[in-house]
């Protein structure tokens, strides 16, 4: 989904003659991974948050291709000299180079992969019979699933199969053929992992950079030379490489980050070579007429090249079969969401009055629906140029700053950025808002961009790389602390993060790797309800316990907005996919595979590796050596203390006081809140009746928070007018045993027991 360090796209480039982008929308992404008879969750692998994002992104890569192809078939054909007129030769060529972008840049075809390939390239032969040789490029995934191929009913996963399949097709047609696998998925190249240092309790010396003591000019020289072999030597993935990969992540993440280099990003191609189809042959016979007409003749016929992309996300589902169907509807069903209405935003195309409009036609309703949801923490259109902004925003503090246009100079003796900030950088606080559950700003955003393949880590490791350098070579504050002195530097908005927060970042970045290669290494055992440690377990398997987790409908506040928010918008923080998580698999003891399939289907950054490795990791089936339990109150407490992301999503709660926003079910009022409950609908009558009887048949405790007096749940809600088990269900667990202490409450717990230790 982007041209900038792209592998494959660099390779093609450089040793093809003629090359064509494509992208194939394959049914299978839209089946369940596991059905329902098989004892699966049933939804899409791909759900509509998703789906939208992708087409989104498909719009933006065909727009940024169509003007790579214009500008390379204009410098390719327009002849040497100033512009000349619109007929004759010049003119010609202007118009073959507009009708190769009209025509599409990127092929997408619907269809299995592996028989949509083959039919693509009779296409292709058909149009061009001087065709002898094809190289197919593609990105590389980490986990290879077995899926029923089109041979003799034989299992194999999706590579394989394209590779068997195009080869057959070359063989054929006494074509050549070759297939390039390339790697983009993580920071830290596989064939650069010190796979001697892991086990060994060693880490190379120095704090990060690696390179095992070499200088800097010699890891560049290693770096280059892996690089190019890797453009002919794919990544091996078999298992037994990585068979000494630590299991906790945090000596792979000190091993790996104080060993290795980072390799540096592939620019963007400036020329893309062009397919030698039919808009020659017209410009040709346009520049003999001494005109563009003929090249314009053939564009009805270069649209069945090219494919459409869909205009809505439930053309998607449909185009897939009544399978795809059936599954968006059981996702419906379970989230109480319908989906019907979400649209991709295309940016190219213009509504007749100019406003923005959508693939589906530019109507004032598709663009409504395409628009992000005015409540989501995640408001980006996929596309590669949104990611770097996006980047740009978080880490300078403007999305459109350059840092190479943005230079350090000397003012007056002070270094300073020449661009001026729009706003402090979110970088700076990164330490502080990495962990908070609500905020667009709270953490970088970018890894839905990553997951789509919008941005590569290295991209956003090397931008995080160039503020480092910059905040050491400018006199300016690099911490928050100096904002609020105000003083130092060009003032506030030349503030740059200090190494420690480009620390942090990096380190997730780092991270992430941990668990791309740890399905590298432990393959489909991580799909295993046992789990990477092969532990059986006992799960259980409640339908009505699943709906209500599903839907957001626990009793568990902090919980259910984190659901509720999931499923509107496709986003969760990692705070509240930690807590989810963990109420599903260790206190409601549901079988944990049900929550993968859910995260899968709807997480805008769903990656296969990542989102199975901390599902193992949450249900104790992974490589969690002090297998957690959250208490999710606390957590919505200490992480959302003003309760904001319950009154975002949770509107039955929304004008509580945010204290029984995060606990509606305590019984006691604190003098604030019982001059607001004065002015609201008090129900305390009914309630007392409704919901102790609701309790009692549920075998809900009766009792609130803090050893209360035992009487029904949620007497101080009732005062608002909010009765649980009516506007809001009860909790589906004892909330008691959800409830810890607050970090701040346990520093003084310590303090004032050591008080009382002090001899007087």
């Amino acid at each position: 989904m982007r041209l900038d360090d792209n592998e494959a796209l660099t390779s093609a480039v450089r040793h093809a003659d003629a090359t064509l982008a494509v992208h194939i929308l394959d049914p299978r992404d839209l089946l369940p991974r596991r059905p329902r008879s098989e004892g699966g969750l049933g939804v899409p692998k791909l759900g509509p948050p998703r789906a939208k994002f992708m087409l989104e992104g498909l719009n933006e890569l065909r727009r940024q291709l169509q003007e790579l192809g214009r500008a390379s078939g204009a410098q390719a054909l327009a002849p040497a000299g100033p512009p000349g007129p619109s007929t004759g030769p010049a003119g010609a060529a202007r118009a073959e180079a507009e009708l190769s972008s009209e025509c599409g840049g990127l092929v997408v075809r619907y269809g299995r992969t592996e028989q949509v390939l083959p039919r693509l390239l009779g296409q292709v032969l058909e149009a061009h019979p001087e065709l002898r040789h094809v190289s197919l490029h593609y990105h590389m995934e980490p986990l290879l699933e077995p899926e029923q191929g089109t041979g003799a009913g034989a299992a194999e996963d999706r590579e394989a199969a394209v590779q068997r399949t195009v080869t057959a097709w070359a063989t054929k047609q006494g074509v050549g053929c070759s297939v390039h696998p390339h790697w983009d998925k993580t920071l830290y190249h596989p064939d650069d992992l010190p796979y001697g240092l892991y086990g060994t309790g060693k880490a190379a010396g120095g704090s990060g950079g690696g390179g095992g003591g070499k200088t800097g000019q010699q890891r560049a020289k290693q770096q280059q030379e892996r690089q190019e072999r890797h453009f002919t030597q794919p990544a091996n993935r078999d298992a037994q490489r990585y068979r000494t990969l630590p299991p906790v992540m945090t000596d792979f993440r000190r091993t790996t980050q104080s060993a290795c280099d980072v390799r540096a990003c592939l620019p963007p191609p400036a020329m893309l070579p062009l397919p030698p189809g039919p808009w020659r042959q017209a410009a040709a016979a346009a520049a003999t007429a001494g005109g563009a007409s003929a090249a314009e003749a053939v564009a009805p016929a270069m649209d069945s090249l090219w494919g459409e992309i869909p205009g809505s996300v439930t053309a998607l589902y449909e185009a897939a079969g009544p399978e795809a169907v059936a599954a968006l509807a059981r996702l419906q069903e379970l989230v109480g969401l319908d989906y019907s209405r979400l649209y991709p935003g295309n940016p190219a195309a213009t509504a007749t009055d100019g406003t923005a409009a959508t693939a589906t036609g530019g109507t004032a309703a598709a663009a409504a629906a395409a628009a992000s949801d005015p409540r989501s923490a995640f408001p980006f259109r996929a596309g590669s140029g949104e990611a770097l902004r996006r980047l740009r925003y978080y880490v300078w503090g403007s999305a459109d700053y350059d840092p190479e246009a943005g230079a350090l100079a000397l003012p007056e003796g002070q270094q300073q950025l020449q661009q001026p900030l729009a706003s402090l950088p979110s970088l700076l606080y990164f330490t502080n808002t990495r962990a908070q559950a609500v905020g667009v700003d709270s953490s970088t955003k970018l890894s839905p961009f990553c997951a789509l393949g919008c941005i590569t880590p290295r991209r956003i490791y090397q931008e995080v790389e160039a503020v480092r350098v910059a905040a050491k070579a400018a006199a300016v504050p690099c911490s928050v602390g100096a904002e609020a002195g105000g003083g130092g530097g060009g003032g506030a908005a030349h503030l740059l993060p200090a190494p420690a927060e480009c620390d942090w970042l990096a380190m997730h970045l780092c991270i992430r790797d941990f668990w791309t290669y740890t399905v590298l290494k432990e393959g489909l055992a991580t799909l295993d309800e046992r789990g990477i440690v092969g532990q059986p377990v006992s799960w259980r398997r409640d339908p009505e316990v699943l709906a209500r987790w599903c839907s957001g409908r626990t009793g568990l506040p902090f919980v259910d907005a984190n659901m509720r928010e999931l499923a509107a918008t496709g986003w969760m923080s990692n705070r509240g996919r930690q807590n989810v998580a963990s109420l599903l698999a260790k206190d409601l003891q549901q079988d944990w595979r049900w929550g993968a399939e859910l995260f899968e289907c709807l997480l805008l950054d769903s990656d296969v590796a990542v989102n199975y490795c901390n599902w193992n990791y949450f249900a104790g089936v992974g490589n969690d050596p002090r297998n957690r339990r959250f208490k999710t109150v606390t957590q919505g407490m200490q992480y959302d203390e003003d309760a904001v992301l319950a009154a975002t999503w949770l509107p039955e709660l929304a004008h509580l006081p945010p204290r029984l926003r995060h606990a509606p079910w305590s019984n006691d009022l604190l003098p604030a809140e019982q001059e607001l409950a004065a002015a609201a609908t008090a129900a305390s009558a009914a309630f007392s009746a409704g919901a102790t009887a609701h309790n009692a048949g549920a075998g809900m405790p009766t009792v609130g928070l803090g050893g209360e007096v035992p009487g029904p749940m949620g007497a101080a809600a009732a005062a608002f007018g909010v009765v649980l088990g009516r506007d809001y269900p009860l909790p589906i667990v004892d909330p008691v045993e959800q409830t810890g202490t607050l970090p701040a409450e346990e520093k003084a717990r310590k303090a004032a027991k050591a008080r009382g230790k002090v001899k007087l």
